[in-house]
């Protein structure tokens, strides 16, 4: 039976990431800010998190790797732990 999981408020963009183990980590847009989420694949991994940008892959250590452009135009990536929240590594 499928199970339903609200993400939160969102006006745009929403990626989602695989992750080890079954879980997966989520990311969207709400006004200016992108909020993210980290699930374990059976309910709520942690709280609501303000990061950088769109969560686009994981790395080889299980980080969520999110991209985005700063503010002279380059695109950026940063790599986020998920402990009980999304941490920069």
């Amino acid at each position: 039976q499928a199970q339903q999981q609200q993400l939160g408020p969102a006006d745009g963009n929403v990626s989602v990431v695989a992750l080890a183990n079954g879980a997966y980590a989520v990311s969207w847009h709400l006004g200016s800010q992108i909020e993210a989420r980290g699930y374990d694949g059976e309910g709520d991994y942690g709280p609501t998190t303000t990061v950088a940008g769109d969560f686009v892959a994981s790395d080889s250590a299980g980080h969520v790797v999110s991209i985005y452009d700063d503010a002279n135009g380059n695109a950026v990536l940063q790599h986020y732990a998920m402990t009980s929240y999304f941490a920069l590594s």
